[in-house]
Formats: C-alpha cells, sequence, structure tokens
C-alpha cells in the first residue's frame, strides 16, 4: 500500500473495543474516522481524505485499532 493510492482502494477497518479514544485518527483524516458516542473509533466514510491521510492516521493510532489492506 503507498501513500499515492486512492483512499477509496484502501480496505479499512476499526476494532472500536480496543480504541483509547484519543482522536487522532479524526486529526489525520476527519472525513475517514471520527469517534462514537462511547468515544471509540468508527468509520464515516472513504475516499474523502487522501490515502495518505488515511495511513497516517492508522499509523498514530496507539492501539492499533486501525487495520488497513488492498
Amino acid at each position: 500500500m503507498t501513500a499515492e493510492q486512492s483512499a477509496d482502494a484502501i480496505e479499512i477497518t476499526v476494532n472500536p473495543p480496543t480504541c483509547a479514544g484519543t482522536a487522532v485518527c479524526a486529526f489525520y483524516a476527519p472525513g475517514t474516522f471520527d469517534l462514537d458516542d462511547q468515544g471509540k473509533v468508527q468509520l464515516i466514510g472513504t475516499g474523502s481524505d487522501p490515502a495518505s491521510d488515511v495511513i497516517n492516521a492508522a499509523e498514530a493510532c496507539p492501539t492499533r485499532s486501525i487495520h488497513l489492506s488492498s
């Protein structure tokens, strides 16, 4: 997976039970990630953030609650 890929070409899965609620994902890719009412990661869309931002969000997640594959 490369940063030049389109974000909609990346398969994104999230694991809310392991999320610490830091919101670093929403900081890096606000069109893709947000926190739900319990403060856990949720996937809100794909394709609106550049792939590089989605990759940065996943890499910055302290609990590795975001998984990417192509």
